[in-house]
């Protein structure tokens, strides 16, 4: 949201590049619980609590790649969203 409301396109871009870093922890994180319950199952109901937890914070951390998209669009005019389908 700071990058947002001072339009720092730089700013966004970090917030892009540690997307990947939370995408990569929150499924560390369920193969963690998932073996947790296989192995303590009398914890299983905490395990997936964290496990929703850990899906809606990567959800969070997706918003914030989005809002970063948009403040390098808006910043420099160039549009990143779904970037890969966009180049040829």
């Amino acid at each position: 949201m700071r990058c947002f409301a001072s339009l720092d396109s730089e700013g966004a871009r970090a917030v892009l590049r540690a997307d990947d870093e939370v995408d990569r922890d929150e499924a560390l994180l369920i193969r963690h619980a998932l073996a947790e319950i296989r192995s303590h199952p009398e914890i299983s109901p905490q395990e997936v609590d964290f496990i929703f937890v850990a899906r809606n914070l990567e959800r969070v951390a997706d918003h914030a790649t989005n809002i970063a998209e948009d403040v390098v669009l808006i910043a420099e005019a160039q549009n990143l969203k779904h970037g890969t389908k966009l180049v040829r």
